[in-house]
């Protein structure tokens, strides 16, 4: 059976998020998903920003916290790097986005079908069983297995 991650006291209970700016005179919308590993995520406060600001922008997602630290957002393009540019203003260790990736959609059915994490931003801890800080990478890969995104995972752990 594959472990379920244990979710933390700033994972809300999961709802849809707000539809993005539905495109106009054949423009699109760019969903964009970017993977940021940084060298650890314990910071309450920097946890509560993350959290926060994802919320705020409209984002999907998780953020996994421990040592080391894994992010994957998604959302609508300018709202993914609103979000990395101002995170990485905040005081950190190590912090690297180490892959992107992103979609045309023509419309917002289009958006939605193809957006992978369809619930709110969440904060997630895969950690072991001797030690919450740092994190069970097997756990984070068989989650990202749900996703079809153990081969980005392991490229944003550098592996």
């Amino acid at each position: 059976p594959i472990p379920t991650p244990t979710p933390t006291a700033n994972t809300p209970i999961p709802t849809s998020l707000a539809s993005p700016t539905i495109p106009l005179n054949n423009e699109t919308t760019i969903l964009y998903r970017e993977y940021i590993w940084s060298h650890h995520i314990y910071n309450t406060t920097k946890r509560k920003t993350i959290v926060s600001l994802a919320r705020d922008l409209k984002l999907g997602g998780f953020s996994a916290i421990g040592k080391p630290g894994v992010i994957i957002i998604e959302g609508e393009k300018q709202n993914v790097v609103e979000f990395s540019s101002r995170i990485k203003t905040l005081s950190w260790q190590k912090i690297q986005t180490r892959l992107c990736e992103e979609e045309k959609c023509s419309s917002f059915e289009e958006f939605e079908k193809k957006r992978i994490f369809k619930d709110k931003f969440v904060e997630m801890c895969f950690g072991t069983s001797s030690s919450a800080t740092h994190m069970d990478r097997s756990q984070l890969f068989e989650y990202l297995d749900k996703f079809g995104l153990r081969l980005q995972g392991q490229q944003t752990l550098g592996l």
